[in-house]
């Protein structure tokens, strides 16, 4: 009778190791998923720096062009302000 009661103790404990181990397993998993998804948006974040990057870069070639070809001191005046608003757009789009 007492051997039985051991016996059944010892079993509940395993059992609890088992289900503990179990639990542990399963959060691990979790949290792997979890940083899977932020490598996949830090991934995703640099293409987006490297695409406004790119644009900028080609912006601000066209507008040295349009300064060479450009005479008038107006029409360097009104691109120069345009840039400068469009610069300040992508700065406002990359703090956001």
């Amino acid at each position: 009778m007492r051997t039985d009661q051991f016996r059944g103790r010892r079993r509940k404990r395993e059992d609890m190791k088992k289900a503990d181990k179990k639990r542990k397993k399963k959060k691990k998993e979790r949290g792997q998923g979890r940083h899977k998804y932020t490598f996949l948006f830090q991934n995703t974040l640099i293409v987006v720096y490297v695409v406004v990057v790119v644009v900028v870069v080609v912006v601000v070639v066209a507008v040295v062009e349009l300064l060479v070809e450009a005479v008038e001191v107006a029409v360097v005046k009104a691109v120069v302000v345009h840039v400068v608003v469009l610069l300040l757009l992508l700065l406002l789009l990359l703090l956001i």
